[in-house]
């Protein structure tokens, strides 16, 4: 039985770029200060204001964003996946019992495409919606593991599963 949860090391690894972008961040301001905030102590304060707001914006803040809001889902959650059953918490889902299984991510996540061009978030975030019959619908998150989709559709290669694409796959 492969069994998921929410656990440091998986929030750790979705927030590995921006991490990384937080300490360059920090190192060129640093730098700038080190070298420009005695010489010319406006031109410091204008370089800081231009590249705070545009770090905040496109990095900090929209990772922040789903994260919490994939926490609000999935905080709690242990998923199992047995042989023709998915344990949601206390939830058995018979495989002939799910309706739909969309897979929600950003093209970079579905290409494989990482580099320069995407934003920390765009190949690290997504979620699945699993609905069922009943009308029932789970939200499972890469919090609870990265390779999720993955995992899913190689332990349930019989199930159908839809990729839909945004540019901000936040659960609304």
């Amino acid at each position: 039985m492969k069994t998921f949860s929410v656990k440091s090391k998986n929030t750790l690894y979705l927030m590995q770029d921006v991490i990384i972008y937080s300490i360059i961040v920090v190192a060129v301001e640093s730098f700038l200060y080190y070298y420009l905030f005695d010489e010319d102590e406006k031109l410091f304060l204008f370089i800081t204001f231009l590249t705070t707001p545009i770090y905040l914006g496109t990095v900090l803040i929209p990772a922040l964003i789903l994260y919490y809001n994939y926490l609000k889902y999935n905080k709690k959650t242990n998923l199992a996946f047995e042989e023709e059953i998915i344990i949601i918490n206390e939830n058995r889902i018979k495989l002939d019992s799910i309706d739909k299984i969309i897979i929600i991510a950003t093209y970079q996540h579905f290409s494989g495409h990482k580099g320069a061009t995407s934003l920390p978030y765009n190949d690290y975030f997504y979620y699945i919606k699993l609905s069922t019959i009943e009308g029932k619908d789970f939200y499972l998150t890469s919090l609870l593991g990265y390779e999720l989709d993955k995992e899913f559709k190689k332990h349930y290669p019989n199930l159908t599963f839809c990729n839909q694409i945004r540019s901000f796959p936040k659960i609304q």
